[in-house]
């Protein structure tokens, strides 16, 4: 009968279909479209009953040769997926955070080397050995400090990325959250790995043989 003009009542997100999905009440769907037979039901059940009707609508369709989906138990299995994939990045993070550890303590062990002649040099000159062990330490915070400010900045920026890039694939745009708690709380403990992973360098530093260091090269 041509064009119809319909009101809208609202729009949802839908994954069916792309998205492409139009919903309409179907005493009046059925004066303007051609619609025969059912293809889906959906079933809201009270809590209380919610066992007694998952079982007869279990029989029914195994009787009637009809697929049953469960929303509750889609829900669980999803919940699972989620709490498998956070576990999983937590698991990355703390490997990462292992190989940081190694990386500091190679780049810490590195400077000592590079400083021997210099540090045996201090020390001739009156510096004691805790000196040696704090200036150490300083350096590795400071370094520290540069990589984990420039890392922070990084991640924030990457997980904004991240999120504008989900829009089209969602449909709607994520909410992007900072807890600062989280950021603090990671920057006290990188720092804190740090500093532990630097007791070892800042250790030989302190305990370098004055005469053979003096003539290294």
């Amino acid at each position: 009968e041509g064009p119809r003009q319909l009101r809208m009542a609202g729009t949802a997100i839908e994954y069916t279909l792309g998205g492409s999905v139009l919903y309409l009440e179907r005493t009046s769907a059925a004066k303007i479209l051609p619609v025969e037979g059912v293809d889906a039901f959906l079933i809201t059940a009270a809590p209380e009953h919610r066992e007694a009707v998952g079982r007869q609508l279990q029989a029914l369709a195994k009787a009637e040769g009809l697929m049953l989906h469960n929303a509750s138990e889609l829900s669980e299995l999803l919940e699972g997926v989620m709490t498998g994939v956070v576990h999983s990045l937590w698991g990355v993070l703390a490997l990462g955070c292992v190989i940081a550890a190694f990386g500091v303590a190679n780049t810490l062990t590195m400077n000592v080397l590079e400083q021997t002649r210099e540090i045996a040099l201090l020390r001739v000159v009156a510096m004691t050995r805790r000196q040696v062990r704090k200036m150490i330490l300083s350096q590795a915070i400071i370094l520290g400090l540069m990589a984990l400010l420039a890392g922070l900045v990084a991640g924030v920026v990457t997980a904004w990325f991240i999120k504008q890039s989900m829009v089209p694939l969602l449909g709607y745009a994520v909410e992007f959250v900072i807890h600062p708690a989280l950021l603090i709380g990671s920057m006290v403990g990188g720092l804190a790995l740090v500093i532990a992973t630097a007791l070892v360098p800042a250790e030989r530093a302190a305990r370098l043989n004055l005469l053979i260091a003096l003539q290294y090269e």
